[in-house]
């Protein structure tokens, strides 16, 4: 997504997490228009688990239940990376992290929930599974996910070239952030999960 950003493929991406995608937004540097936050929440990313699942509160716990297998989404996220480089050593994490698009992985969530399955899933705040499932995020006390911990804040990043070719989209875009800055939905997390 960075990339089609900087490369002028694509005019837009909404999604920029800071400070967890600092180096790929460094990458296009120059080629892109940072815009404003527009979230105010909280935001949260990790490895998560079903509410029922009680006896799991933390990532080494996942050794000592049924779990085998942590539902991941794409290799070059920066979470997948974090897992298996530091998360998997520091806890000596026994299940596989298994990658897919978050399509995917959340097809295979919503089957494993049904079932009430022990699983893993990597999950974040700012999207509808957090309205969905009853889950709790695991906690890291080894910080190996290091900066991941903690809210990130979020915003866009644009084409550098947007604002001479469709300025009315950058007009739309940047009050979309305005709007969300100092001011919360009244349904707080609920309108992004």
């Amino acid at each position: 997504m960075f990339e089609g950003v900087g490369s002028g493929d694509l005019d837009a991406f909404q999604d920029v997490w800071l400070p967890n995608h600092a180096q790929l937004l460094s990458e296009v540097e120059g080629d892109g228009v940072q815009l404003d936050d527009w979230y105010q929440g909280q935001t949260e990313f990790g490895t998560a688990m079903p509410s029922y699942m009680t006896d799991v509160t933390t990532m080494g716990d996942l050794n000592r239940s049924n779990v085998d297998q942590i539902y991941g989404i794409g290799p070059g996220s920066v979470i997948m990376k974090r897992i298996s480089e530091e998360v998997e050593p520091a806890s000596n994490l026994q299940p596989k992290l298994v990658e897919s698009r978050p399509a995917g992985m959340l097809s295979e969530v919503d089957r494993l929930y049904n079932e009430e399955e022990q699983f893993a899933f990597i999950a974040w705040r700012l999207h509808w599974m957090n309205r969905v499932y009853d889950f709790k995020y695991l906690k890291d006390p080894q910080d190996a996910l290091g900066e991941l911990n903690h809210s990130a804040t979020a915003s866009s990043i644009v084409n550098e070239d947007l604002p001479n070719e469709d300025p009315m989209a950058l007009t739309f875009m940047s009050a979309d952030a305005h709007r969300g800055s100092g001011q919360r939905d009244r349904r707080g997390d609920q309108q992004y999960g």
